[in-house]
């Protein structure tokens, strides 16, 4: 690892020197090269900043190179959303550009005093699927000025302060509640950067027409490969050579009429049978996977059973002779536009006995509790009752009515014969509350202090441990629980009686 570092440091210094006759201004177009700049880990997906030397700006590109046009050009010290994914040194913003990787960092490169983080001004937006406080300072100790929803957007001065960023009203909002930039908007169009089920059609396709090579693996990833491979189909297809699939760039490769690269000669076949292993069972596995007759495996270069099994399937099907070796014959028919598709639904595996459920009794504590109590829940023996993963005497009493009136020995313990009832079809729920079942009475009102919770799919309520999304998660409370509040309310949220919060649109008095 020495040696490779001092071998990136001596070419970094080798490319200065040839560079040093060069005036270095304006933006950066090319990843810098100093001796000061030293390998080191790329940031992970999240927010990360322009990190040029000083006085100097980096161009955000289209693609991952130098070779694609620029589309932005940002600030040392400007905030930018990554998402984690990086080729040939270049970074993948969420917008789908990209910045030269060894020129950004995870901190920020100019800072103040006081726990203060300086920037320059951006835009970003709300994530996340509720509403975001916006507050009067850095912390949840603030007061809220204004709630916004999902995908907002809003300005940033480029100040953050203890997890926290400034907009340029002076309000502050939590920043792992915001992402740097516009929103994406999904237009169906794929491109460089996009990450899809569908690209691996795409490029199976591609395949299929000779535009990529036998040994790409295709995946659900749009890299620079598929882009060009996507600008030669456009180029003899007489389509514009965008390098992304658009519809009508869609319709034409699925169709029968696409024309194949003319520049690759048609594959030749030669016999393949078990025990082989080569490049060509690739692509013979990735066929017949096309074709559904590979389901849930890997394309490899082995031919194996389970190769000799879907092309059994394949001759069967296809009216060839069926001995499970894919002949010359066998593979033309396999790869022309006639192959009979295998749309026999798929057969279940068979599965292995479950473990014996584990014993839960009062006191003990797990995540598998939660499951019981909202079971419980869901067959009406655990009302008004936040689930969580503690086994109290709450739960115990309801494992004892729910043993009562299932014919189970009655302890209050969640044995594994009682979880078997619990979790089968035939559980019987409790609906002995004293009313006749075929005219039931109307939802019973919440009395002084309390509420019932109400949501508008009739999903379960999500209870924080403070008035605020920025605090912890602390359980669910089901659609129609009516519960005690203790009468404090801070920014639209209530607190109940567990010291838990809820907010006031989840509350109806």
């Amino acid at each position: 690892m020495a040696a490779t570092s001092s071998r990136r440091t001596r070419f970094r210094i080798a490319q200065l020197s040839r560079q040093s006759s060069v005036a270095l201004v304006g933006a950066i177009a090319l990843i810098l090269v100093s001796p000061t700049i030293e390998a080191k880990i790329f940031p992970p997906a999240g927010v990360a900043y322009i990190a040029p030397p000083p006085g100097y700006n980096l161009n955000i590109r289209s693609g991952p190179g130098t070779h694609y046009p620029a589309v932005n050009t940002l600030r040392r010290g400007t905030p930018i959303t990554i998402t984690g994914h990086y080729e040939h040194g270049w970074a993948q913003l969420t917008d789908r550009s990209w910045v030269a990787g060894n020129l950004i960092d995870s901190r920020q490169p100019v800072g103040g005093g006081g726990g203060q983080q300086q920037g320059v001004p951006s835009v970003a937006y709300i994530v996340g699927p509720n509403n975001v406080n916006i507050r009067t300072g850095p912390g949840i100790q603030y007061p809220v000025v204004i709630t916004l929803p999902p995908g907002a957007q809003i300005q940033i001065t480029g100040f953050f302060e203890h997890g926290w960023a400034q907009l340029d009203d002076r309000s502050w909002v939590a920043s792992n509640l915001i992402r740097i930039g516009a929103p994406i908007v999904d237009d169906g169009v794929l491109r460089l950067g996009s990450r899809s089920p569908r690209v691996v059609q795409v490029e199976i396709r591609l395949q299929e027409l000779r535009y990529v090579t036998p040994e790409f693996i295709p995946d659900d990833y749009f890299g620079s490969d598929t882009e060009q491979a996507v600008r030669n189909f456009q180029l003899w297809n007489g389509l514009p050579q965008t390098g992304a699939v658009d519809q009508a760039t869609n319709d034409r490769l699925f169709s029968a009429n696409a024309t194949a690269n003319p520049y690759q000669p048609a594959p030749t076949y030669r016999e393949l049978r078990l025990g082989m292993r080569s490049p060509d069972v690739r692509r013979l596995e990735i066929r017949l996977q096309d074709l559904n007759y590979f389901r849930g495996l890997i394309p490899d270069d082995l031919f194996d059973q389970n190769t000799e099994e879907a092309v059994r399937n394949f001759q069967r099907r296809n009216g060839l002779p069926v001995n499970g070796v894919a002949t010359v014959q066998m593979q033309e028919v396999l790869f022309s536009e006639s192959a009979i598709r295998n749309d026999d639904p798929p057969v279940e595996p068979p599965t292995e006995p479950p473990a014996e459920r584990p014993t839960f009794r009062l006191g003990d504590r797990d995540p598998e509790i939660r499951n019981l109590e909202i079971r419980l829940q869901d067959l009406n023996y655990l009302r008004g009752v936040v689930a969580d993963t503690l086994f109290g005497p709450e739960t115990e009493t309801a494992f004892r009515n729910f043993q009562q009136r299932n014919g189970l020995p009655v302890n209050g313990v969640a044995d594994p014969r009682t979880q078997d009832v619990l979790y089968s079809d035939a559980a019987i729920p409790n609906d002995d509350d004293g009313t006749d079942p075929t005219n039931p009475p109307n939802p019973p009102e919440p009395g002084e202090g309390q509420a019932t919770v109400r949501t508008r799919d009739g999903s379960d309520a999500i209870a924080f441990t403070g008035p605020g999304l920025e605090f912890d998660l602390a359980g669910f409370v089901p659609d129609g629980t009516i519960v005690t509040l203790t009468g404090t309310v801070e920014n639209n949220w209530h607190e109940l009686s567990d010291g838990n919060w809820l907010e006031s649109s989840f509350l109806v008095f």
